[in-house]
């Protein structure tokens, strides 16, 4: 059993966060993400930033979500800059663009 920070049996957060898997590699995934779609909010054409938010990178495929089909349609039509983007600034080998909408309000886009 391993050992327990505290006296009352429990580990203090940081101790949790910190580790390479479970709830730790989670977070540290969410970071990554956070970080790279700030980064590429920076990176987009003023006409489309704030469109989307970047929410993964699977195999050859970034994920975008957008809040209606109107945003989706002007994203779709710069796809291939975003695709650009992602592979020249960020060093990314995606080659497919996903977008999909959300009725779910998103924070952080600038």
């Amino acid at each position: 059993m391993p050992a327990m920070s505290l006296k009352s049996g429990f580990k203090k957060l940081p101790e949790i966060l910190s580790g390479q898997s479970g709830l730790g590699a989670l977070v540290q995934r969410a970071e990554a993400l956070a970080e790279l779609d700030r980064r590429l909010q920076l990176a987009l054409p003023g006409s489309i930033r704030g469109l989307c938010q970047l929410v993964n990178v699977r195999q050859d495929t970034v994920v975008l979500v957008c809040q209606s089909q109107i945003e989706a349609s002007k994203l779709r039509m710069f796809s291939r800059q975003i695709l650009q983007i992602i592979q020249d600034d960020f060093k990314i080998p995606a080659k497919k663009l996903r977008i999909k909408v959300s009725s779910r309000a998103f924070s952080g886009i600038a």
